[in-house]
């Protein structure tokens, strides 16, 4: 197990992605696009997944979204497009339930957990530390819990 602090997350989360083999699940609250990206951040991140995408790597993403549309949602809102277009598999809570839990887990054998959003300002600017582990007895109940709460929710 290894903790990371501020834009080490990013470096984490690249290397992840980077080094699926079948599946990467990632639950966010917020994913969100500068209008212009100066230094290696969120763009880069969706570029990313985008390739894994096409290299045939099972993507499915839970994310914060909720109507009325709050703040939080409208900023997600490039993102969820770009993800749609690529035919990845993007959905929310239902009941407008909030979705705020971070993580990403690859091939379920790597997880990332943490109080990272996909922001700059999580990234670059904000005091943020998550782990990143390996062990099965974290990895398995946290997938199996993606995975009911993906099945019932709401695609986008």
């Amino acid at each position: 197990m290894k903790l990371i602090f501020d834009e080490q997350a990013l470096y984490a989360y690249l290397q992840g992605i980077q080094s699926a083999e079948k599946t990467i699940s990632i639950s966010c609250f917020k994913f969100h696009l500068p209008k212009k990206e100066k230094v290696l951040g969120t763009r880069v991140l969706l570029d990313h997944l985008l390739i894994a995408k096409r290299r045939g790597i099972n993507i499915r993403i839970l994310i914060h979204f909720r109507q009325p549309r709050d703040q939080v949602t409208t900023a997600n809102r490039d993102v969820i497009r770009e993800l749609k277009a690529a035919k990845v598999n993007v959905r929310s809570l239902r009941n407008n339930r909030m979705c705020h839990a971070k993580f990403m887990i690859i091939d379920n054998t790597i997880g990332i957990l943490g109080s990272h959003n996909l922001s700059m300002s999580s990234l670059r600017r904000n005091f943020e530390a998550s782990v990143v582990f390996t062990e099965d007895s974290i990895i398995a109940p946290l997938q199996n819990k993606f995975d009911d709460l993906f099945r019932t929710a709401q695609e986008l």
